[in-house]
């Protein structure tokens, strides 16, 4: 069976986490489906979301997503400055994406949602699907009106995402206009399996306090902010590594025995940002949400919107969320009404299908 190469963005953990989930629907249906995994994604997190899908990774990135100085905040002169530099070296890339088409004998590109494969898979006669539920144009666009060197690389992702055959958009988008066709789907998430027992167990935390999940990738606290969360005797803070802080009342879980989705189910309530990864597996996981609002990410209203349709949840300040105040958030939270709608999931089947019927036409025609 030819081969399908899945490229994700090396933006975020939240692209790479409703990636593993599609790829696992794929495997669940076609357990001998060849698979590369193209990104820089650390190893170790698509090891923990993949485990027992044999796969491949080639690590090359084809976007530059947006630089962060942190989870809560980004940087759009330096992201300025790496995506004209892709776009200088586009030519460059679509070759060599080209190449590594023909060497592998590719059969079907899925992209979420670096534009420069659908390029390649248009010049070689692959079909090409991305995934996603907004795309890099639109992002840079807010961009543009103080920065006219923003142009061109808005257009070279246009032109990219132009070429795609079809596009799977997930829920809480943007039009993503880019894109000649596209079939909406429901969340990708499933629900994780609550292991509190095993995690108190092995990290000597009390089950009776309550357990939040900081679910960001880096976050820069002062010892004084440190100080402050470790006071809060009622609350025990959880991350999972490699994000861990050496102090009283937090505790790490280690990825590779306790998958993400598990110790988010073991835990009472989230402190995070407005991302898509977090907002879908709080909604299957029904467990309560605390925002910090980001600046400078276009899709967060959008974001937002579902947060408060779907979830129990409370904002908190980046003034508050920095200096280590959140109890007030937290409890707000806990004590919020729920939430007025529900959403369908199963949207990981549903894209399989959809990808692996492509696949199916494309062998019917050779």
């Amino acid at each position: 069976m030819n081969t399908l190469a899945f490229y994700i963005t090396s933006h975020g953990h939240g692209h790479a986490a409703r990636s593993c989930d599609l790829l696992a629907a794929l495997h669940r249906h076609v357990p001998n489906l060849p698979l590369i995994v193209v990104s820089t994604v650390e190893p170790a997190f698509l090891r923990s979301r993949l485990a027992g899908i044999p796969y491949r990774q080639r690590r090359v990135s084809l976007d530059v997503g947006l630089v962060q100085l942190d989870s809560i905040r980004g940087n759009p002169e330096a992201t300025l400055g790496s995506a004209l530099r892709l776009m200088q070296n586009r030519s460059r890339l679509v070759k060599q994406e080209v190449r590594f088409l023909r060497e592998e004998q590719i059969a079907m590109v899925v992209s979420d949602i670096p534009s420069l494969p659908f390029e390649a898979a248009a010049r070689e006669r692959i079909p090409a699907i991305g995934v996603g539920n907004f795309s890099w144009n639109w992002i840079y666009a807010d961009y543009v009106q103080t920065d006219p060197r923003w142009r061109p690389v808005i257009q070279g992702f246009e032109e990219g995402y132009a070429k795609a055959d079809l596009l799977i958009r997930l829920p809480f988008h943007e039009p993503m206009t880019a894109f000649r066709t596209f079939r909406d789907v429901p969340l990708f998430s499933r629900p994780g399996r609550n292991r509190r027992v095993e995690l108190a167990a092995r990290s000597g935390c009390s089950p009776a306090t309550t357990w939040v999940l900081i679910s960001v990738s880096s976050l820069d606290w002062t010892g004084e902010a440190l100080a402050r969360l470790s006071a809060m005797t009622d609350f025990s803070f959880w991350t999972v590594q490699p994000l861990q802080w050496d102090r009283p009342g937090f505790h790490s879980a280690e990825r590779e025995i306790f998958p993400y989705a598990d110790v988010l189910a073991s835990c009472d309530v989230v402190l995070t940002k407005p991302g898509y990864g977090i907002v879908s597996e709080c909604v299957v996981n029904c467990k309560p949400m605390v925002y910090a609002r980001r600046e400078g990410f276009a899709e967060t209203p959008i974001l937002i919107e579902g947060i408060e349709h779907h979830l129990r949840h409370a904002s908190i300040s980046l003034a508050d969320l920095y200096s280590g105040h959140v109890e007030p958030a937290l409890r707000a939270a806990l004590h919020a009404a729920a939430p007025e709608r529900r959403m369908d999931a199963g949207g990981d089947d549903q894209a399989a299908n959809l990808i692996l019927s492509a696949m199916a036409r494309r062998a019917a025609a050779e």
